[in-house]
């Protein structure tokens, strides 16, 4: 990162945009719900908001998930 400037993950500007931005997460969210089927009522929201926040991270530096994804 040190080769832009950049010192941290969360100042690209493509972080907040693919990581953290609503839409994007409401719209992953909806896949994970297509995959995982629907959420229970012990399933807190925000931890599968932070998990689909983790996927999208990994695919987006990694440009893949783990090898059953």
């Amino acid at each position: 990162m040190d080769e832009t400037g950049v010192k941290c993950i969360t100042e690209y500007t493509g972080f907040k945009a693919n990581c953290l931005h609503p839409d994007v997460i409401e719209v992953s969210f909806y896949e994970f719900l297509d995959v995982n089927g629907p959420i229970t009522d012990e399933e807190p929201i925000h931890e599968v908001y932070r998990y689909i926040a983790y996927r999208r991270l990994a695919r987006w530096i990694w440009h893949r998930l783990s090898k059953k994804d």
